[in-house]
């Protein structure tokens, strides 16, 4: 039997971390208890929190007890809480009943009612799983309206702020998946230990190193957020200021252009003139000299060449700096790697030229569905960290190559390679060669996981003294065409 109660509520837990209904499940082989019961309740105020109704459900018996929680179940509820009768006049009795619904649902508060006096605490403890003695409770007949309202509002309380544990549990969980790992590490050696002092002793001291590993994830994770944030803003700023200078290098570069044809101009007048005038004219003569006009014409045609060719090059760097720092859109699409590939090296280039010779070997690439802005980000923090690490000056080999469905792009350099201490660890936040104060030791474990990101694969190999390569490997159609 169900009824829907609607009773004057309370503020004690927010509407939200509750469902729209709550049950309650009263378990009395005497009908008449369950009925008394629904009196207390119906002059009871404050049993759920604001716009949550309570659900009544009756059942007579151990079996139906279970039959009305697996239903509810079913129906993709959950059954808050129990009041159930010790002796239900069968086999299965009261703390029978509490184990099976907690089968269904373990979060099921369960209180037990008894008027059996022998029926002493440290017995029915014995029977509880330690792990449900939270979810447990236990009342002596008789039970006035106020003690059984008193027990629905705390079950009712209990049952909404383990919910509200949970879902925020969930919540930090999806921050911290390597909390998660060593939990399950820990719930495997806590099931094959005793629960002696020195047990709990021991389990206490591992869960304060869970906590510290927890905290170092989370100051991770803000890590990379407060890097995530830094590039982006860099990228916009790099997006305005190649935009503004667009337009003045544009009309430099045509203005050069158009002096160029007007020098020409004026030197084929000056040609008609002489020809007009003669070469006897002393007085031209002497003005030609002095203005050094045959210089002139011999110089102005190479400084103009010179520079359009410096404009030229400005909006070749302004253009590739507008392809790195381009944010892209709102989801992955088809992209040129060697595009992105050859901006970044542009871009870094200025860095690079004192400390290597870059060697482009680029076979060609297939566009691949990619967020190509993540990617360029990836090419610099290789490029960059390889020109770093030269002693002296050396050699840095690009090379592209594609599979039926992935593309490989290996970074290879012939540098001092990396440790043997450091390199199982090099994608790992905070882990660096550089001296203190010149890298976070973020470079790289952003890399790693953009790429894993991309579902690709980031490898290094290194040995000492002869280098370092970084080999990129992705999927052609992204994560199996998933954005």
């Amino acid at each position: 039997m169900e009824t829907v109660k609607k009773t004057p509520h309370t503020k004690a837990a927010p509407a939200s971390d509750a469902p729209a209904r709550l049950h309650l499940l009263l378990v009395d082989d005497d009908p008449h208890i369950p009925e008394l019961y629904r009196d207390y309740l119906a002059s009871a105020s404050g049993l759920t929190p604001e716009r949550v109704s309570l659900v009544l459900h009756v059942a007579s018996s151990s079996r139906a007890a279970v039959n009305r929680s697996r239903a509810i179940r079913e129906k993709g509820e959950r059954l808050a809480c129990a009041l159930i009768d010790y002796d239900l006049g069968e086999t299965p009795n009261g703390i029978d009943t509490t184990l099976a619904l907690w089968e269904i649902d373990p979060e099921t508060q369960c209180t037990l009612v008894t008027g059996a006096s022998e029926l002493g605490d440290a017995q029915t403890v014995q029977r509880i799983p330690a792990q449900f003695l939270m979810n447990w409770d236990f009342l002596a007949k008789p039970c006035g309206p106020f003690v059984i309202a008193q027990r629905v509002r705390r079950s009712v309380s209990a049952w909404i702020a383990r919910r509200a544990a949970k879902s925020r549990t969930r919540e930090i969980e999806g921050l911290v998946d390597e909390l998660s790992r060593v939990n399950s590490e820990l719930e495997e050696k806590v099931a094959g230990r005793t629960l002696d002092l020195k047990q709990r002793n021991e389990e206490l001291e591992t869960n304060h190193r869970d906590l510290e590993r927890a905290f170092a994830d989370v100051e991770r994770a803000q890590h990379q957020v407060l890097q995530s944030e830094k590039l982006a803003s860099i990228g916009q700023l790099a997006a305005g200021v190649t935009h503004e200078l667009n337009n003045p290098i544009g009309f430099v570069h045509s203005n050069l252009g158009t002096l160029e044809r007007y020098a020409t101009s004026i030197g084929t007048l000056l040609d008609a003139y002489e020809a007009r005038l003669g070469p006897d004219d002393a007085e031209l003569s002497a003005l030609r000299r002095e203005l050094k006009i045959d210089f002139l014409r011999q110089d102005l045609p190479a400084l103009v060449k010179e520079s359009r060719e410096g404009t030229e090059r400005v909006r070749k760097i302004v253009a590739d700096l507008k392809v790195f720092s381009h944010p892209g859109g709102s989801g992955p699409a088809y992209s040129d790697l060697l595009e992105g590939l050859d901006s970044t090296l542009n871009i870094v280039g200025n860095e690079l030229k004192y400390k290597a010779n870059v060697v482009r070997d680029f076979g060609e690439l297939p566009r691949i569905r990619c967020l190509s802005d993540q990617l360029n980000q990836v090419f610099l923090n290789i490029l960059v960290n390889a020109g770093q690490a030269m002693e002296s000056f050396g050699e840095i080999v690009v090379t592209t190559r594609a599979e039926p469905e992935h593309v490989l792009i290996s970074i290879r350099d012939n540098g001092p390679g990396i440790p043997p201490e450091i390199l199982e660890r090099v994608f790992d936040p905070f882990v660096t060669t550089k001296e203190a104060g010149k890298g976070t030791g973020l470079g790289l474990s952003i890399s790693y996981d953009i790429v894993r990101k991309h579902c690709g694969e980031l490898h290094v190999k290194s040995e000492p003294g002869q280098g370092a390569e970084f080999t990129i490997r992705l999927p052609i159609n992204g994560c199996g065409g998933a954005s």
